[in-house]
């Protein structure tokens, strides 16, 4: 009977074949050229003929031109090459002895490693060793090549599969540091294997040709129908390139760093480029987040570079650490600093000043010079003269050379300079054009400025950044045009400012060989103890932030143009501050935000721990306490559908794990659950001190029944509503006037009276007296769960849990806790939040269900894409049941809202490694992110984490009740004020777990939060036809 071929055997057949197709590569069989090459190599090796080297050995034999396709090989017996038959077993210490070698004989276990090789692929045949214990290690193990001082004596690195050559490497790292792209490295490896292999071939035909002229062949076809061979392309791709050269400069990122800390200088000038940390970012959730916004750099006189580092916004806070391991560079070098040259001198010299002593803070003249010029048209004819006249400003008489020879003159010189130009050039102008614009005059008058305060005069010719803009623009070319990631970029930035070091050195000792900087592994003597940091990692302190910080943000859009635009705002260069907004300023503010913030996050994990349903999470629309506007009880508004509402509100309690506790209809339904509630919270929370007090304080006490208890919280409700807050509760009155408020309200005095438009409001006011937040779980469609949060105080975590069934003309019942019991009986209990906070009910509740499921079983290829328990449809009967899994249970990837089972590790994750990963491959795996976590660098992400998003809508709140502004720029100044003060007050130090956020991430979050209250608008629109227009 002939069984058709469905998918899984065309898969298998498909495997099969791509098994046994015989091919050069790992873990398949060699050829027998190939193999003899081998055994004949490690038998000279083994008599002693070779050298104990690593060199890579060739087999060529003149009678078969085969072997002239052949690959290298290298024998690696460090035992015996490098240990001198000593060397311990990783694993018990004892002596290893040689056992085999992984020459292809026994293919599925003993293959050789592939290399990659300049010209040809390399084979590596190791050798396996063994100790008494049989303890079987492999000569390339991780293991093994540790025990090398020297890492360069290894002839290879390894990846999971194969490898690349020593020398290779050596290649690889020699065109990337000398600033060559990456994909022309690729083609010039690609094409020097392509050129061997066309000699090879060339060679094997002239051979071929020889012998058949000679007549040794004539008669042998074999010649004729010979074809040669076709060898696959073993080269390093793209990636693989650039991974080498980031491993390789963090290899030696301590001689890079050793080498820059050695240099000194007498007058510094630093500057913030933009351009060049534009691209650098990290990859997370399919977005491309950029980390930084500008490279922060000093330069000496002579234009070396003293010390580096990639920053989130220009604030002095942020370098500050790079500067004072400079000075104390400077300190132990014994030289005294003699000036300071930097854009933003005024905002910046007391700063300065305070880290290097007193010393003169320049304005930097190639600054100077380009706030004119930017304000100059580039087309104007006569805009080259003109810069020409006015960089004579800042020279003395008789200095007009190209370049600077002397210090800049006086001030009152330089004015007198600047007056002589302005009268030279305001009115020139071509074709009606004047040459200065209305713009440059204003910086000229900026300018005459920074001249009277003397921050221009006694600059000496050498100080300034003009080099550094030139070295600006050679970092440009090879971080710039392109996303980089945060390791690459600090592998390029520090490599290429090794080699511009190198050239001024070279430069200013006269050498010829200025071109070609020394490998920086020549200055291995130097002092590795070094405590100064450059790239990242600098800044000590990435949870605070300075007033700089806050101005800029941490994603602010790169200059248009560098190099010609101002590194400042004038604002920066007068140090002022100017604020649009009133700033919360006092500590009760915070308090009550970040209450806010405890409550929402405490009843969030509460309810989600209950049931883990979308639509039920905790937000700020809940909170805002529009909805209580559709409580309306009256009669001529009540819903026919009570039947519905009722089993409605009973499977959202149920979801929730709570149940309905009666009250009889009288009018005081609300406040009844209210007293009982209390009662409760005065019983259990003992150690809530503030709560209990402040209840004593205003009547509310365990002494008084539950009808006393009515009465009092009457009277508050009334002294409430015609109170200071009476504008809080006006706008509920909707077709009454004005002047009746004051008679609606004091209505609630009299025993039963709630059916009124002022009863919608009594769940704010309650809220608002007790400083006790209210969850109203409702019947209504589109507001499961409403929200009260105290419009002061919040001294309870724990809110009063009620339930209203909108149906009929509107009744509450207290919403109780449920606790599963095997009897029969309903009883009420009351415990506290650590002993199940709520008040509980005790009911009959069908059994678990007894046989488990066994969902997602059927499923086995998709692990980690699929989840189960999770819908009715699935047909879980866990799930059907509102039962969470159990151990019983055999489902797979269970995501059971009521519950899910503990999934056990390793069942169906991948088997263990059976090679252990080299240092080359734990390179390529460490990402951007957990490079920046090492570096104590917290990068930016667009996942916000939960505490931030419990502050941020708690702040978007608090503004939102108290009436103010609700800009972007007012809650990103807030929210970082709320940072410093959790980091500040001990009680939140432990509790919020938050980062500074970006000015754009922020944006984007207020107008999502935005858009939720625009869909809870139409949400509102649609409650209100399902309540009064269900005709």
């Amino acid at each position: 009977m002939d069984v058709p071929l469905r998918k899984p055997y065309c898969v298998l057949l498909l495997c099969m074949v791509l098994i046994f197709v015989p091919c050069e590569t790992n873990g398949n069989p060699l050829s027998p050229n190939l193999l003899d090459a081998i055994s004949k190599i490690i038998e000279r090796y083994e008599k002693g003929e070779l050298t104990a080297t690593t060199s890579i050995h060739y087999f060529v034999d003149q009678n078969n031109v085969e072997t002239l396709f052949l690959p290298g090989i290298i024998i690696w017996d460090p035992l015996l090459q490098y240990f001198h038959g000593s060397l311990p077993c990783p694993h018990c210490g004892q002596i290893l002895k040689p056992r085999c070698w992984k020459d292809g004989k026994d293919w599925k276990h003993n293959s050789p490693r592939r290399l990659a090789d300049i010209e040809h692929y390399v084979l590596l045949v190791s050798r396996v060793y063994a100790c008494k214990n049989d303890h079987r290690i492999i000569s390339h193990d991780p293991q093994i090549l540790k025990m090398f001082e020297q890492v360069e004596l290894i002839p290879f690195l390894l990846l999971h599969k194969y490898g690349i050559t020593r020398r290779l490497y050596r290649l690889i790292i020699v065109h990337t540091a000398s600033g060559m792209r990456y994909r022309d490295v690729e083609t010039l490896l690609t094409e020097m294997w392509r050129s061997y292999h066309t000699e090879v071939r060339i060679r094997t035909s002239k051979i071929l040709s020889m012998r058949t002229s000679e007549g040794e062949a004539a008669n042998d076809a074999s010649h004729n129908a010979y074809t040669m061979p076709q060898v696959s392309q073993l080269n390093p791709n793209r990636k693989l390139i650039r991974q080498c050269f980031v491993y390789d400069y963090f290899t030696k990122e301590k001689l890079y760093n050793a080498r820059m800390a050695s240099f000194t200088g007498s007058w510094l000038s630093s500057d913030h480029t933009f351009k060049v940390a534009s691209n650098v970012g990290i990859w997370q959730n399919g977005h491309w987040i950029r980390q930084f916004d500008s490279l922060f750099s000093v330069v000496n006189e002579d234009g070396i570079v003293l010390a580096w580092q990639l920053t989130r916004g220009t604030g002095f806070a942020r370098v500050k650490t790079l500067l004072v391991g400079i000075m104390n560079r400077l300190v132990k070098s014994g030289i005294t600093l003699e000036g300071f040259s930097i854009d933003n001198c005024c905002a910046w010299r007391l700063l300065l000043q305070g880290v290097f002593g007193v010393i003169p803070v320049k304005l930097d003249l190639f600054h100077a010079v380009q706030r004119i010029a930017s304000k100059i048209k580039k087309r104007h004819p006569l805009r080259r003269q003109c810069l020409d006249s006015f960089r004579l400003v800042f020279r003395m008489p008789g200095d007009i050379g190209k370049e600077r020879k002397k210090s800049t003159p006086s001030r009152s010189v330089m004015l007198t300079n600047l007056d002589r130009f302005v009268e030279n050039w305001e009115n020139l102008e071509v074709a009606g054009e004047k040459v200065l614009s209305k713009n440059a005059r204003n910086q000229l008058d900026k300018l005459r400025a920074h001249i009277e305060k003397g921050c221009l005069e006694g600059i000496p010719p050498k100080a300034g950044t003009s080099r550094q803009e030139s070295m600006h623009k050679s970092l440009r070319k090879g971080v710039e045009k392109r996303r980089i990631g945060v390791k690459t970029a600090v592998a390029s930035i520090g490599t290429c400012l090794y080699r511009w070091n190198e050239r001024r050195i070279s430069e200013k000792v006269g050498s010829c060989h200025s071109a070609v900087p020394v490998p920086v592994t020549e200055y291995h003597d130097l002092s590795m103890d070094q405590e100064e940091v450059f790239g990242t990692g600098v800044f000590q302190n990435p949870n605070s932030f300075s007033d700089d910080d806050l101005e800029d943000g941490a994603e602010v859009n790169a200059r248009e143009n560098d190099s010609t635009g101002d590194s400042s705002s004038e604002e920066e260069e007068y140090g002022t501050d100017n604020d649009n907004n009133v700033k919360i300023t006092t500590e009760d503010t915070y308090h009550r935000v970040l209450e806010y913030a405890m409550y929402m996050k405490s009843l969030s994990q509460d309810l989600q721990a209950k049931c883990d349903a979308p639509t039920m999470k905790v937000n700020v629309t809940q909170c805002v306490g529009r909805s209580l506007l559709l409580f309306s009880s009256r009669t001529r508004y009540s819903r026919p559908d009570a039947e519905e509402c009722d089993e409605r509100l009973n499977s959202i309690l149920n979801a929730f794990q709570f149940q309905q506790l009666p009250m009889p209809g009288d009018g005081d339904c609300f406040l009844r659950c209210i007293s009982i509630t209390l009662s409760s919270f005065l019983t259990i929370n003992q150690g809530n001190s503030k709560l209990i007090t402040y209840l004593k304080s205003i009547g509310i006490s365990t002494e008084r029944s539950n009808e006393d208890k009515i009465n009092v919280l009457r009277q508050l409700i009334v002294q409430e509503f015609t109170g200071p807050n009476r504008h809080l509760y006006e706008a509920f009155m909707i077709t009454n006037t004005t002047d009746s408020y004051d008679t609606e309200a004091q209505k609630f005095l009299r025993p039963g009276h709630y059916d009124s438009e002022l009863g919608n409001c009594v769940p704010m006011a309650m809220s608002n007296i007790l400083q006790i937040p209210l969850v109203i779980f409702t019947s209504m469609e589109n507001y499961p769960i409403t929200q009260i949060i105290p419009r002061t105080r919040v001294l309870s975590e724990v809110p009063i849990y009620l339930a209203y069934n909108h149906g009929g003309s509107g009744h509450y019942n207290l919403a109780v806790e449920v606790t599963h019991t095997q009897s029969n009986s309903t009883t009420t209990e009351a415990t506290s939040k650590e002993a199940d906070k709520h008040l509980q009910v005790e009911a009959d509740v069908p059994p678990q269900h007894e046989a488990g499921c066994s969902c997602g079983r059927g499923n086995p290829g998709k692990t980690g894409k699929s989840e189960f328990c999770k819908q009715y449809k699935s047909r879980c009967p866990c799930f059907r049941n509102l039962r969470g899994c159990n151990e019983k249970c055999s489902c797979r990837l269970c995501a059971n809202p009521f519950g899910r089972k503990t999934q056990e590790k390793g069942i169906f994750g991948p088997l263990p490694r059976k090679r252990q990963k080299q240092d080359l491959q734990k390179d390529m795996k460490q990402t951007d992110k957990g490079y920046m976590e090492k570096k104590t660098e917290e990068p930016i992400g667009t996942i916000w984490f939960e505490d931030e998003l419990y502050v941020i809508e708690a702040l978007f709140l608090y503004l939102l009740v108290t009436s103010q502004d609700i800009t972007p720029d007012r809650v990103f100044a807030e929210y970082h004020k709320i940072i410093e003060f959790c980091s500040e007050v001990t009680i939140y130090q432990n509790v919020f777990s938050l980062r500074p956020r970006s000015s754009s991430a922020i944006t984007k979050k207020l107008q999502e939060i935005k858009g939720k209250l625009k869909v809870d608008e139409e949400l509102f629109k649609k409650q209100i036809q399902y309540n009064w227009f269900f005709d």
